[in-house]
């Protein structure tokens, strides 16, 4: 008699599967603060799963704080209202199905114009000049990507990351370090999709220009109008094809 398999994907991938699915549970309320999971054995079963695979997805739900494992208690659902991070946004961002959170979308871009306004005029006037020549290096370069999503999504971290620094306040820099993946996920899935790569090189090199010049001002109005754009593009892709990205 041949042992039944029960795990089709490899084990990473169902492991990342099941914690996703556990995650949306306890968002969702499905699964209340304080209440428990049920046991891995249970759970094996539920998503015909290796109690090893279960295991391993409770892992990263507990590195997450949304359970606490307690030998002998069980599995403990957490108050994500008062402990959820950031860290959540891939799970957040898209539901079981796959479709894109538009409400959670919209939260984020609202938190990044207002952040990125801000960062853009003091790094403008504030930046180093290794800062500068770095920035002037990352712009050539990625004017040169093409079709490299990887690359340029490299590229792209080193900007923002040197934007934060060069504001020479520390808040931002923390900020950047809690947000940088959100933003990055955001950049690939709204700016490049609905202005293009090409747009964004040239207000790139505006805004370098306006770093040049340690014009806060211009840097500012130049993020500004482009925010602005990518806001009332979404709204009406929004309005037009509910954006199933």
């Amino acid at each position: 008699m041949k042992n039944k398999k029960v795990e089709k994907k490899p084990v990473s991938t169902r492991t990342k599967w099941i914690a996703d699915e556990l995650s949306r549970k306890i968002i969702n309320k499905q699964y209340k603060p304080g209440e428990k999971l049920p046991t891995e054995r249970e759970l094996a079963e539920q998503f015909k799963a290796t109690r090893h695979s279960v295991r391993e997805a409770l892992k990263r739900l507990e590195a997450l704080g949304l359970v606490k494992i307690r030998q002998g208690s069980g599995i403990i659902v957490q108050d994500i209202d008062l402990i959820g991070g950031l860290e959540l946004f891939d799970t957040l961002i898209r539901d079981e199905n796959g479709k894109v959170n538009l409400p959670l979308l919209k939260d984020i871009l609202e938190f990044r114009d207002n952040m990125v306004r801000q960062v853009v005029r003091l790094a403008a006037e504030r930046h180093t000049q290794e800062e500068l020549d770095e920035l002037r290096y990352l712009f050539q370069k990625r004017k040169t990507i093409v079709y490299n999503p990887e690359e340029l999504q490299k590229v792209n971290e080193r900007f923002f990351r040197l934007y934060s620094q060069a504001t020479r306040n520390k808040i931002y820099e923390l900020l950047y370090n809690t947000m940088w993946q959100a933003f990055l996920k955001i950049n690939e899935m709204v700016d490049i999709l609905l202005i293009g790569k090409q747009e964004l090189d040239r207000l790139a090199e505006r805004i370098l220009e306006a770093f040049e010049q340690r014009d806060g001002d211009l840097a500012e109005l130049l993020i500004t109008r482009h925010l602005e754009s990518v806001r009332k593009q979404f709204e009406i892709n929004l309005k037009e094809t509910s954006m199933d990205l």
